[in-house]
Parts: structure tokens; sequence; C-alpha cells
């Protein structure tokens, strides 16, 4: 049931069925063949559906190997160090830039 429930709350999973990139058979399909195993795996179905490599993997193997071809293009997925890392860079790009150019005369 969870599986359900990440998927139809997921923002990206909804708005990547409006778009016809994934549909409601296939991700039943990798549910029902084991390619999910955990409710938690559907959160990162969007970054790996995005990202062709990872999504042949998922289709043709399963989550994991998925994850590891993923993993392997953005280190962020798997370590909470390289996700933060991702957040401030992302931080620093959305700064003003009068902001940024105080930071660097600091």
């Amino acid at each position: 049931m969870s599986y359900f429930v990440e998927f139809r709350k997921n923002k990206d999973l909804r708005k990547l069925v409006r778009e016809s990139e994934l549909s409601s058979t296939e991700f039943c399909n990798w549910f029902g063949e084991g390619k999910l195993r955990r409710g938690e795996d559907i959160r990162k179905l969007p970054v790996m559906l995005k990202d062709g490599q990872p999504m042949e993997a998922l289709i043709n193997e399963n989550f994991q190997a998925a994850l590891d071809q993923l993993e392997q293009r953005n280190p962020a997925v798997k370590s909470k160090l390289f996700e933060k890392i991702e957040d401030v860079i992302d931080g620093f790009e959305s700064l003003p830039f009068g902001e940024l150019e105080v930071i660097c005369i600091s």
C-alpha cells in the first residue's frame, strides 16, 4: 500500500505521468516484478527516470542496478554529505550578486 501512497503524493512522479513519461501501468509492473522493494524507493524514481542509463537499468534489471548507475553520475543520491554540498552550491547559485560579493570580500 505504501508504494501507491508514495507514488500519488510525489509531485515529480505525478508530473511525469501527466507528461506521459511514465504510466501507472509501468509503475505497477515494476512493483509486480519486484523491481521496487521499499516504499522509499519511489522517492528516487523521478531522478532515475530523467536519466537514460538508470532508467534502462531499472527496466532491464532492478532498482539497485538503477541506483548504482545513478550514484555514479550523482553521488548525492546515496550520500548525505554530497546532498548537503549540493544544497550549499544551490544556495550560492541563488544568491543575489551583491550578497555573493559581500561573502567573497569577507
